[in-house]
């Protein structure tokens, strides 16, 4: 178990309250920092049990070690529409190639001999310059003797969420791929219903217990409207989507495990280059 630490006040104290940031650090800028994550924690994570207070079934922000309970208030600010092509469950290389855009692949060429568990075959899979070339992102594409198999490469979607109630938690991300792909794009449907831009609208970003494969069920995500933002609250998240919109982050902490219902099953009981 991880030693933690005793809990610290971060209200801002009364003396810094007056007093704006003037001065940067050193040549930084936005695009030398790794986004933090806001992931929905499973029973395959590490973290339930590295922490204790980090439970399956509740969001997890992977920068501060804090759990987030079961529901966060959240205004998008940047989504992207991207692919992974992870190693197979169990091969130490983890992620083999990406397409940040979700057009072209890097590394832009290559060619990757995987092995699934308890199935001898050596499959190969081959990249090309784009995803569409590649073939990677359809169905059969993983074992190519099973024309049922999964798509070798997951498509997933990478957001950039404000949380007005949690401004202490900045800018985070939190990444809809395998099993939580239909919540993502039930949230995009929802964002591109209102009348007005994305920023100044208002999202639950909750859980709920989906059903799986072979009579199992995993924990996922759930988006639902709650209107729109307080007028300061929106403004704040416009100026971070201008910041952001052009900028290429990347987020931190990306594990295959942290796929619900793909890379691991979120919770297993018996009875997967888009702006808004």
């Amino acid at each position: 178990m991880a030693q933690e630490l005793a809990p610290r006040n971060n209200a801002l104290p009364t003396y810094l309250q007056d007093r704006a940031r003037t001065e940067r650090i050193g040549n930084i800028d936005r695009s030398d920092m790794v986004i933090p994550r806001i992931k929905l924690l499973s029973s395959v994570n590490s973290e339930p049990t590295d922490f204790e207070n980090a439970k399956a079934g509740e969001f997890w922000h992977t920068s501060l070690n804090e759990s987030l309970g079961k529901e966060i208030i959240g205004i998008p600010l940047i989504a992207r529409k991207t692919y992974v092509l992870w190693a197979p469950r169990g091969d130490e290389r983890q992620i083999l190639a990406r397409s940040r855009d979700g057009i072209k692949w890097d590394p832009p060429e290559g060619e990757f001999q995987v092995k699934f568990p308890k199935n001898p075959r050596t499959y190969t899979w081959r990249l090309k310059p784009t995803v569409a070339e590649s073939r990677l992102d359809q169905f059969g594409t993983s074992r190519d003797d099973d024309p049922q198999s999964t798509p070798a490469a997951t498509l997933t979607y990478e957001v950039l969420w404000m949380f007005p109630e949690r401004m202490d938690l900045g800018a985070s991300i939190i990444l809809n791929s395998r099993g939580s792909v239909k919540a993502a794009q039930k949230l995009f449907s929802m964002i591109d219903a209102k009348p007005v831009d994305h920023f100044y609208q208002l999202y639950s970003i909750g859980v709920v217990l989906d059903k799986g494969p072979e009579n199992t069920t995993y924990f996922n995500y759930q988006y639902k409207g709650l209107g729109y933002a307080e007028e300061s609250d929106g403004e704040i998240a416009r100026s971070l989507f201008m910041q952001y919109k052009d900028m290429a982050f990347r987020a931190n902490d990306e594990r295959v495990e942290d796929t619900p219902n793909g890379g691991g099953r979120a919770s297993v009981h018996r009875d997967e280059n888009t702006k808004f």
